[in-house]
Order: C-alpha cells, then structure tokens, then sequence
C-alpha cells in the first residue's frame, strides 16, 4: 500500500522522540503511536 502524503507529526511530537530515552520500548511505542512511521516502512521499495 502506497500512501500519496505521509501523515504530519506535529513539532512537539517530533521533539519528544528526538529528546526522549532511546530503548526498544520506546521505539516500539512511538512506532505504534505515529502513524507516519508505518507509512514509511510500508512506501518503501520491496
């Protein structure tokens, strides 16, 4: 499934996973929770 736009992240959002603690669990937990990073692994190329 290719999407035409991926969705937006808001500033804060985008700050608060650069900021934020870098660990499995939290990378798990933005990956759930923004919508835009499953866009980009699905748009990709196989």
């Amino acid at each position: 499934m290719l999407v035409p736009q991926i969705t937006h992240v808001p500033v804060a959002v985008r700050n608060a996973m650069r900021d934020g603690p870098r660990d499995s669990a939290t990378h798990l937990r933005h990956a759930a929770a923004v919508p835009a990073l499953g866009e980009i692994e699905i748009g990709g190329k196989a």
